[in-house]
């Protein structure tokens, strides 16, 4: 079942699903579910099938589990191990052909054979881990590198512990532990990667704030705000930029928009809601207590912008204007918007009057 999901949301959610970790994931849990459902004793019976058939199926799936394995981690880490993972990737796959040709053409017995089947996942689970822990230490914060080793820890554990009374006693067993293992390592690693990918779908790419289309939908909710629900919305609004990008290129400009996103995320309280509406529009949401921390972020913001001009080749300019629940009886966010959005082009025409600029046309808003 989870591989099927997985499979949908890689096939529906991607341009190029197979170049996605979250595809070779969703082929690993459907091999996983075909192997165990064709070794149930009544699938046969069920599906009016020969149980021999059942049975090369199910030991199919089994022999060529480790590539697709190999593959997710590959695509999850990126670039920088593919000799490695290339290897894996490779005598998984000529285990498993080796493994089918031998057990269809009654060369060995299955119970020989699944010997090599093991050395294959067991190589692999082993690469995998060490590698995927190499990259966790250079990049602690990945939170879908921190999952993956958890998982892949939680999977070499749960191998070992069927593995080791196999090889003692030649004896094959339902390998519960690993099962078990692998299940939560798909659950934790397939939910993460929905959250990721939910999180890119509503992500600025330059800035890793929220995104135009992640503000349209704050804006035009429908939620009605009391004077007591504390809420303040905030418009910014950077000056000149279009003077910066004729005057400096557009990489100065990315540059002080990158900038700014960066200071944002410092001084706004966490639970906020920050976002990029713009190419130089920025929208601040704060909720509840974090209303009375307005003041604060503000000055937060305007110190640390002051300490970037210090030595910034192009100094940063921004415009504010905000607005809050207590000033209605009763309004929408959009009400809050275009109230703060009023007042922030009010400041910025001052700013403009004053430094001598021209004011430069506004794009439509929501």
């Amino acid at each position: 079942m989870l591989g099927v999901v997985f499979f949908l949301i890689a096939r529906f959610a991607f341009d190029n699903p197979s170049n996605n970790y979250i595809f070779h994931l969703s082929f690993f849990a459907l091999l996983i579910g075909i192997w165990k459902l064709m070794d149930i004793r009544m699938m046969p019976e069920l599906l009016n099938l020969d149980p021999k058939v059942c049975s090369y199926v199910s030991l199919t799936m089994f022999f060529f589990m480790a590539p697709p394995f190999v593959m997710f981690a590959k695509k999850l880490i990126g670039s920088g191990h593919e000799k490695i993972f290339d290897f894996a990737f490779v005598f998984g796959t000529a285990t498993g052909f080796v493994s089918f040709i031998s057990q269809l053409a009654g060369i060995a017995d299955y119970r020989q054979i699944l010997y090599l089947t093991h050395l294959a996942i067991g190589i692999s689970l082993v690469t995998v881990t060490v590698i995927i822990f190499i990259e966790f230490l250079k990049h602690r914060d990945d939170r879908k590198l921190k999952a993956a080793f958890i998982g892949f820890l939680i999977c070499l554990v749960g191998a070992i512990a069927d593995f080791i009374p196999f090889f003692l006693t030649g004896i094959p067993t339902d390998v519960p532990f690993t099962l078990l293992a692998f299940d939560i390592f798909i659950l934790i690693t397939g939910t993460i990667a929905i959250w990721d990918l939910n999180k890119k779908a509503s992500t600025d790419f330059n800035t890793g704030l929220y995104n135009r289309s992640r503000c349209t939908d704050l804006i035009t909710d429908s939620m009605i705000f009391t004077k007591k629900s504390g809420t303040v919305f905030v418009m910014i609004d950077l000056n000149f930029l279009k003077k910066v990008n004729d005057t400096y290129g557009h990489a100065e400009g990315d540059k002080m928009i990158l900038a700014f996103a960066n200071i944002l995320n410092n001084e706004v309280p966490g639970g906020s809601f920050t976002g990029r509406y713009g190419g130089d529009e920025f929208i601040i949401v704060l909720y509840g207590d974090k209303s009375d921390r307005l003041e604060h972020m503000l000055e937060g913001i305007k110190q640390a912008v002051e300490q970037y001009n210090k030595d910034a080749k192009v100094p940063i300019s921004y415009s504010e204007g905000h607005a809050a629940s207590e000033e209605f009886d009763g309004c929408r966010m959009k009400d809050l918007f275009a109230l703060a959005d009023e007042r922030m082009y009010k400041q910025k025409r001052e700013i403009h009057e004053k430094l001598g600029e021209k004011m430069y046309k506004r794009d439509s808003k929501v």
